[in-house]
C-alpha cells in the first residue's frame, strides 16, 4: 500500500522510498490544514485508550487566539502530530468529497 508522509521531509522520503517502501509526500497546499480538519471532524475518531500519546493530542488540541482573546480560524501548532497523519492519509478521501461536491 501507499504511504503518505510529511512533505516537508524530502530526503526523509526519499530515505524510504530505497528501503523500499511505497511512499509519497502529502500534497497540503493553500488551506490545507482547515480543509483536512474540516474533513476529519466529518467522522468519529476513535482511538484506543493504550494510546496515550494520541489521548493526549486530541484533548490538547486547540485553536489559536488573537491578542484580545478571540479563536481564530488558525490551530496551534503543538499537539498535532497524530491528527496531521490523519490528514495525510486522508487526503485522497477529501479529494474525492471535493470532486463528488462540484458534481
Amino acid at each position: 500500500h501507499m504511504t503518505t508522509a510529511d512533505s516537508s521531509e524530502p530526503k526523509s522520503i526519499d530515505r524510504l522510498k530505497t528501503l523500499g517502501i511505497k511512499v509519497e509526500g502529502a500534497r497540503k497546499g493553500k488551506d490545507s490544514i482547515n480543509t483536512g480538519i474540516d474533513f476529519l471532524l466529518e467522522y468519529e475518531i476513535i482511538v484506543n485508550a493504550h494510546l496515550v500519546e494520541f489521548n493526549t493530542e486530541f484533548d490538547n488540541y486547540a485553536w489559536g487566539v488573537d491578542k484580545d482573546g478571540k479563536a481564530t480560524n488558525k490551530p496551534v501548532d503543538d499537539f498535532n502530530h497524530f491528527i496531521d497523519s490523519l490528514r495525510y492519509a486522508t487526503e485522497k478521501f477529501q479529494e474525492s468529497q471535493k470532486v463528488a461536491m462540484i458534481w
